[in-house]
């Protein structure tokens, strides 16, 4: 008689019903079909290398870079899409290997493909992204391992970790980008002690890289996190203070004083801050703008809210926030008139033409409105008006 069967059985839930010692008998069968074994070794591929090495992995990546390369180091677009593809690849096996707590063999995969492909940025056309988007998924490899909540390195995968730092930094590897100054990041987040932050801290005022102003905050919130950790966090605060002229040391200084209701200390701060990059960085004036802005609204103080809402509707283009409405709310009713002809005077003065125009429609001075439409060559203000 033939055996009764289950329309509605699915695959799944047969499985469910199998035993362990049967499902392996029956993917052994189905391994002798050529087609099946290839998929099997395909979809576990890093299970059949050995458990503590990455080897074959390294010589994949420099394979891969060395097939893509032609003459010059170049690769053209034709191969980048191929060479990405199979990078991701051997990445998405680096971070098997870290899940499994092999952090070494990720840890050497990782730094394989960076010093491979900082090399192939230097000498190609990156147009399409590809090999940035490689730079950034390393990257994120490396910095998933120096991250304590997903990974718990041995003495012996951080020893490693910090070699290779170490190293890229010695060979110049990634001068000239900004990926130099990450591996300080991640020697200062890597570091266990005194002596090695001390070291690093050495290391980061004795590089001439960090000479260029943007570098220069780059190196000065390394040795805050390097100070914090061997020293502790009063004394980080206290780098912060003596080092005000990086903006976000000083801006968390207002912050705090602003919380603390030191008003007299916050406007001081801010104040500071407009004579200090008034000359060099007229860019970040409108931030201690805001600042103050932000100091007079909790104090109350009318005046100050008045002077800085002005300044930042008519040049602060960086910082949000509707600046008119707020001083229509600020200013007295009876004086808004006068008030509000003046700033668009001032607008004019400063040659905010955009600013004029706004004031104009929002105060219904159509007349002033036409005129200033009329004497626009640009067909846009027409069309806003």
């Amino acid at each position: 008689m033939a055996r009764k069967t289950n329309k509605k059985a699915t695959p799944k839930s047969v499985l469910a019903q199998l035993s362990e010692s049967q499902i392996r008998t029956f993917i052994g069968k189905m391994l002798n079909k050529p087609v099946v074994k290839t998929a099997f070794l395909n979809e576990f591929e890093d299970y059949f290398i050995e458990e503590d090495s990455a080897d074959t992995y390294l010589d994949q990546i420099d394979d891969a870079y060395y097939d893509a390369i032609e003459e010059y180091g170049y690769i053209p677009f034709r191969e980048q899409s191929h060479l990405s593809s199979k990078i991701y690849n051997v990445l998405e096996a680096a971070e098997r290997f870290r899940d499994k707590g092999n952090h070494e063999a990720a840890i050497e995969i990782c730094f394989c493909v960076l010093r491979n492909n900082v090399s192939a940025i230097n000498n190609t056309d990156d147009s399409y992204g590809y090999l940035g988007g490689i730079m950034d998924k390393a990257l994120d490899g490396v910095n998933a391992l120096a991250d304590s909540s997903v990974c718990k390195l041995s003495e012996d995968s951080r020893q490693l970790f910090m070699d290779k730092c170490w190293e890229c930094i010695r060979k110049k590897s990634f001068d000239g980008w900004d990926w130099h100054a990450d591996m300080y990041d991640l020697l200062a987040t890597l570091a266990k002690d005194e002596s090695e932050c001390r070291k690093i801290s050495k290391a980061l005022e004795k590089d001439e890289a960090f000479e260029r102003d943007y570098y220069k905050r780059r190196k000065m919130h390394i040795m805050r996190q390097l100070v914090a950790k061997s020293k502790g966090d009063e004394a980080a605060q206290e780098f912060e203070l003596q080092n005000l002229n990086i903006q976000e040391f000083r801006e968390k200084a207002i912050r705090e004083a602003i919380e603390s209701s030191n008003f007299a200390r916050a406007y001081q701060l801010c104040e500071d801050g407009i004579k200090q990059d008034l000359k060099d960085r007229p860019g970040i004036v409108p931030t201690w703008h805001n600042w103050m802005l932000k100091a007079a609204q909790k104090d109350g103080r009318k005046d100050i809210i008045t002077e800085y809402a002005s300044l930042l509707y008519l040049d602060g283009f960086n910082i949000q926030g509707d600046f008119y409405a707020l001083l229509k709310q600020t200013v007295p009713h009876g004086e808004w008139t006068d008030f509000a002809t003046k700033l668009s005077e001032r607008a004019l003065e400063m040659n905010r033409k955009e600013k004029y125009a706004d004031i104009c429609s929002r105060e219904g001075w159509t007349a002033k409105l036409f005129e200033y439409v009329k004497s626009e060559k640009s067909i846009h203000p027409m069309l806003k008006y």
